[in-house]
């Protein structure tokens, strides 16, 4: 098989997988000399199908920043893929549990990007100079895969990306400690985890900066209006219809996800 038809055979997988809400085994096992380069063009490929269909690229995210989403997701390091217009949800919609496979929820500190930010060399000061300000969000990442999945499976699978559900507020980020953000989520009005900013990468700045120093390995950069979600700050807690998710994020503001 050709490099070319095994991208588009892999792709058309998970496109699939998406399509009928029913998972498919992870294939890096399968196919021992798949390499990074393969992942990525995989998850372009389907990436290019969403901006077919009138989608667009609205900034990118971070997956994996904690050691216990690694530990789940059977990964080593961060994992890097993009956001389109098609996953962001608003406080007040409903998100359908059978539009997706297996979702769960991940709390994330999101910055919006008032500057480009290039690499490389990018520090945590460049990152506060390019921001505009932090937002609150809430991921519902979508389990496509099963078996043996590998960090080449995650990102071929665009890091398992599915809606986004951003917050009302965004706060100043001049004078904050993004080290040291509390979390507090509620499921139905029960706290279920308390947790803080230092679970990603030991700061959500430092996330940016690792971001901004990938992407120029690929020509790629931050650009100007950009969302970008920095990973989760808690273990995933799966979702059943009728489950009403709260984040607090303490001086960022809050943010609700609502399921049926």
């Amino acid at each position: 098989m050709s490099k070319d038809s095994f991208h588009q055979q892999m792709a058309d997988k998970l496109w699939q997988s998406a399509k009928e809400t029913v998972s498919v085994e992870a294939f890096s096992d399968a196919y021992p000399e798949m390499t990074l380069e393969d992942s990525r063009k995989i998850q372009q490929i389907n990436i290019d199908r969403r901006i077919a269909e009138g989608h667009k690229i609205i900034g990118k995210k971070v997956g994996a920043t904690n050691k216990v989403m690694q530990e789940m997701l059977n990964l080593h390091e961060p994992v890097m893929g993009y956001l389109l217009s098609d996953i962001i949800k608003t406080q007040r919609d409903f998100i359908v549990c059978e539009s997706q496979i297996n979702p769960f929820i991940e709390c994330e500190v999101g910055f919006v990007m008032a500057e480009a930010l290039r690499g490389p060399n990018v520090q945590p000061y460049d990152v506060l100079r390019c921001v505009t300000g932090a937002v609150p969000t809430i991921e519902v990442p979508d389990m496509r895969l099963h078996g043996n999945v590998k960090m080449l499976d995650a990102l071929a699978d665009n890091v398992y990306n599915g809606y986004l559900v951003v917050g009302d507020t965004m706060a100043d980020v001049r004078g904050l400690n993004f080290g040291n953000i509390p979390l507090t989520l509620y499921k139905n009005g029960e706290a279920i985890c308390f947790s803080g900013s230092s679970a990603a990468m030991g700061n959500p700045i430092y996330v940016v900066a690792w971001l901004a120093n990938k992407l120029y390995e690929y020509g790629e950069y931050i650009e100007k209006g950009d969302i970008i979600i920095t990973g989760s700050l808690n273990p995933a807690f799966y979702i059943e219809p009728g489950d009403v998710f709260l984040a607090d994020f303490g001086p960022l503001g809050r943010v609700q996800a609502s399921f049926v």
